[in-house]
């Protein structure tokens, strides 16, 4: 048995661009080895897939989801919608009977047992409450009552038939049966368990039935929650370990059940996986080589780096990238040489421009040097967010007209809408990203869009008079802000970060708010007193400065080494504009470097240069780059010769432009 792969399309959830590392991935942490013949179950993490909003956690959990159905037992609960442990892990045994392949089930005795104790109105005396939680037991020995029992555990009553069209109840209740009894409900090995709960314990299971009792019924007690929690994960992880690992069936189980979470940023989520957490560590304390058949799938929001969810562990953020694939069971492999922490919490990517490219490909409607520029252009404004990126092709899919300017396919901006009307949602791809943002924190985050990283922004609030600040720390949420390309500082996305500009750029001097000019001025300002040379001038050429920015650069020229001075030009022409775009490309560049003196080299070259990269940086330029880098490329061959040793390096530079020159149109 294999989770399948499925030859649908994107949308129908049985296939995710840039998502296969991560469903390989998965399939490797739920395969059961086989030892002698049988198959066996290894110790496991949580898997914690880590991403903004709209990076495609909820669509990756759909699309692993349809490759399990009715090849695994699996259960799928959305966190947000968290009841307490108890019932979430009634739903999770009545969904991995009800999901799982053909006629197979799985019992679930001790789990069942500490369920009907819980649910008893118990006395407070002790010795009357273990003859009440006696009774019950024996009461749910009737084959009837124990059916309507195991039905009230189904999350969604319309759902109590498999694809089989089997009774999920009459699934759960036959795996309570002993035949050898005459089809008789037996529930005294559940029952037995809670005495020694596979730890050596020696206690007696009626008075643990009667504290589970007591914990699951004392609302508003956290610690009495937890407590519940864990013996009920305990037991339901022991009944798993008898289903897999005990006789011929478990013996052919090649894999493991699996649980997807969506969303565990919630304090119920935080429960939940802290229960899981302290029932694995109590059973390898008495059984060090023991584990359970269980793979948990969970979505987080929040970047975790370090994944200090429940049990106060870090542990290091994984890249699917940086796998050696040719070793045997690599992510295995690598938990393993981690030590065996908990959680292993692994980052979802951003798509790749080739990715974005067999998107654009499914479109049908583009080939050659027109493909790679959508490709390009589409990646160039969305740095490959998959939510970003499915939103601007679906408007482009449904489009006539060639999207040679992203501006065109946006709708006008609304975000300034959504701050004095909450029930105005945010616009297109900015609106998965600024979800349940408040619209004091959303006019505090477009004055911080001018930032280029979080530390910049920290400066900007704390320091500026410029940020009104009304939201708090909230501008700073983690689930705002992720890693940048340098793996160092934290950024805000990309897409949301040019959608927050233009409503920037759209605010007026006379406006409350702060406007274009003030801020990146004050930044331009920070950054010299932070000796930020780049910094400085990169900020200097948002706000316009593109004279003060090509002197600098031309001084640089024979002072810096070449690789150098290419870094830094590039990193000051990646400044946002406010151009007007209605103007061609190259017209666009010689107005904006007309001021220079005709045969003043390097400088005049070097100010077209600084103007043509500057618009090409733009992500929602013109996406027709032919004459653009042919500019580009002329620019570097008339500045190359100022160089001295970089003479070669700029001319390579040149080759670059004009061979990207033939790839678009």
């Amino acid at each position: 048995m294999t989770l399948r792969a499925t030859e649908e399309r994107p949308d129908a959830e049985g296939y995710l661009f840039g998502r296969e590392p991560a469903m390989r991935l998965v399939r490797e942490f739920a395969d059961r080895p086989r030892h002698d013949g049988r198959a066996q179950s290894r110790p496991l993490p949580v898997l914690l897939f880590t991403g903004p909003r709209g990076s495609g956690k909820t669509a990756f959990l759909a699309a692993l989801q349809q490759r399990l159905d009715q090849q695994v037992p699996y259960a799928r609960i959305d966190c947000d919608e968290l009841g307490s442990i108890r019932d979430t892990l009634a739903a999770i045994v009545y969904e991995l009977n009800r999901n799982g392949s053909g006629h197979d089930r799985i019992a679930f005795p001790r789990f069942i047992t500490g369920q009907i104790v819980a649910e008893q109105d118990l006395d407070t005396d002790p010795a009357l409450a273990r003859l009440q939680a006696e009774h019950a037991l024996a009461e749910h020995r009737s084959s009837d009552k124990l059916l309507n029992f195991l039905a009230e555990l189904a999350p969604d009553p319309s759902t109590d038939r498999t694809a089989a069209g089997h009774h999920v109840p009459d699934l759960l209740r036959r795996g309570l049966m002993s035949w050898r009894r005459g089809r008789r409900v037996v529930l005294t090995e559940g029952q037995d368990w809670f005495a020694h709960q596979d730890r050596g314990l020696a206690r007696n299971s009626l008075d643990v039935l009667v504290e589970l009792n007591r914990w699951a019924r004392e609302p508003g007690s956290a610690d009495s929650a937890s407590e519940a929690g864990e013996l009920l994960w305990a037991a339901f992880l022991a009944d798993l370990r008898e289903n897999f690992d005990h006789g011929n069936r478990g013996a052919r189980r090649p894999l493991n059940c699996l649980v997807l979470l969506d969303n565990v940023d919630s304090p119920a989520a935080k429960m939940l996986l802290d229960g899981l957490v302290q029932a694995r560590r109590q059973h390898a304390a008495h059984v060090p080589d023991g584990a359970d058949p269980l793979t948990v799938v969970a979505t987080s929001r929040g970047k975790r780096s370090g994944a200090v969810i429940a049990s106060g562990e870090s542990a290091p953020m994984r890249e699917l990238d940086a796998f050696d694939l040719t070793r045997d069971d690599p992510y295995y492999a690598d938990y393993a040489e981690q030590g065996h922490k908990p959680w292993y919490p692994i980052r979802l990517r951003d798509l790749v421009l080739d990715e974005i490219a067999n998107m654009v490909d499914e479109l049908g409607r583009y080939a050659g040097n027109q493909k790679r520029r959508v490709s390009e252009t589409v990646f160039r404004f969305t740095h490959g967010h998959p939510g970003a990126t499915r939103h601007v092709l679906d408007e482009i899919q449904v489009r006539s007209t060639d999207p040679i300017d992203l501006r065109d396919l946006l709708h006008p901006p609304e975000i300034a809408a959504a701050q004095q009307d909450p029930a105005v949602a945010a616009y297109g791809p900015a609106a998965p990203l600024l979800a349940g943002i408040p619209k004091e924190v959303l006019n505090d985050l477009i004055t911080c869009s001018a930032a280029r990283t979080q530390d910049e922004a920290e400066r900007l609030v704390a320091s500026s008079g410029l940020v009104n600040a009304r939201g708090g720390r909230s501008v700073f949420a983690p689930e705002l802000w992720v890693t940048g390309d340098d793996g160092v500082n934290n950024v805000l996305p990309p897409v949301l970060r040019r959608l927050l500009l233009q409503e920037l750029a759209a605010r007026a001097p006379e406006d409350t708010a702060a406007d274009w000019m003030e801020v990146h001025t004050w930044l331009s300002h920070d950054r010299v007193r932070q000796d930020d040379e780049v910094g400085e001038f990169h900020h200097a050429l948002a706000a316009g400065e593109l004279e003060s920015v090509a002197l600098r650069l031309s001084s640089l020229l024979n002072s810096t080494d070449p690789a150098t001075w290419l870094d830094i030009l590039a990193r000051i022409t990646a400044a946002p504009n406010r151009l007007d775009h209605d103007e061609s490309q190259l017209d666009l560049v010689r107005s904006l470097a007309n001021w220079t003196k005709p045969g003043s080299a390097p400088f005049a070259p070097v100010a077209r240069l600084v103007a043509a990269l500057w618009i090409a940086a733009d992500p929602l330029g013109d996406g027709r780059r032919h004459s653009l880098y042919l500019e580009i490329a002329a620019c570097f061959d008339e500045i190359a010769p100022f160089a001295d040793s970089g003479l070669a390096t700029l001319r390579a530079e040149s080759e670059k432009y004009r061979r990207w020159s033939e790839l678009t149109d």
